[in-house]
């Protein structure tokens, strides 16, 4: 394959089997990725909503499903999140991208809805609805007495040296209160694509009904920590483990994915 062809270009060369469809391509694909240039934010948005072409998206899924190694290697890399959607690693580029699936599946608890989720990024990301509607909010830091206070936390994240046996933390340091203000909500549907600053504070609503899922472009680290902010953890230092999905687990999610975009997505 030539190391002179476009991202968009490697995204529809000829494959040799199906794990060259999912994950071969697409790492190629990943890497060709600029890091720097005026054109990154455009170009970027660009790969990520062809990528989401919903015939392409859901023949991946497909061969995914049917390449068990594949799909091992898949599953092991991804988990359940804190904030309550599966997150599924496709690709972890060495350039420092990285190609993942979100995957909201309703319904959820009451406690689930009054948590904010409200954090910023580590890195800036491109994004693109594939099924459902994603319904955000994003904030604004307001000064004391105004808005909402929150108390703040620096979101670490644990070393891959550290993971053991498909669990690896994610630490939430305190870093005292803040008071953060809500600014205009956004509601995004299937087919739309949008580009988000790692310094923009926000929080994605969870779904009430419908199954939502996005495929997310993660630029390189920009920053070592992100900030969480929440009224409803203690203001002390937070642990949160999580699990990797075994193989068959995360069929069952791809599956379920790929027939809500079959039956939504034409």
């Amino acid at each position: 394959m030539s190391t002179n062809a476009s991202p968009s270009s490697l995204l529809t060369a000829p494959s040799a089997g199906p794990s060259l469809v999912t994950l071969q391509s697409l790492a190629a694909a990943v890497d060709a990725l600029p890091r720097t240039g005026q054109e990154l934010v455009a170009g970027n948005l660009d790969f990520i909503t062809r990528l989401g072409e919903p015939g392409a998206m859901v023949d991946r899924l497909r061969a995914l499903l049917a390449d068990p190694a594949a799909l091992a290697e898949v599953a092991g890399r991804s988990y359940h999140h804190v904030n309550h959607f599966d997150k599924v690693v496709l690709v972890d580029s060495a350039a420092g991208y990285r190609l993942t699936l979100h995957i909201w599946d309703p319904p959820y608890s009451a406690a689930e809805v009054r948590e904010e989720l409200v954090h910023d990024h580590r890195f800036s990301f491109w994004s693109h609805i594939l099924t459902g509607e994603l319904r955000s909010e994003y904030y604004v830091p307001v000064d004391a007495g105004e808005g909402t206070t929150y108390q703040r936390f620096r979101y670490l994240r644990e070393p891959a040296s550290g993971v053991e046996g498909g669990r690896f933390g994610e630490f939430y340091q305190h870093a005292g209160a803040v008071n953060l203000r809500e600014a205009a909500p956004t509601v995004d549907p299937a087919g739309h694509s949008y580009y988000l600053h790692n310094k923009r504070i926000h929080r994605v609503l969870l779904p009430e009904r419908t199954l939502t899922a996005t495929v997310v472009l993660r630029g390189p680290r920009e920053r070592e920590t992100s900030n969480v902010y929440s009224t409803v953890y203690p203001e002390h230092d937070v642990l949160s483990r999580n699990v990797t999905f075994g193989a068959g687990e995360l069929a069952a999610k791809l599956a379920n994915l790929a027939a809500a975009m079959a039956s939504t997505r034409r």
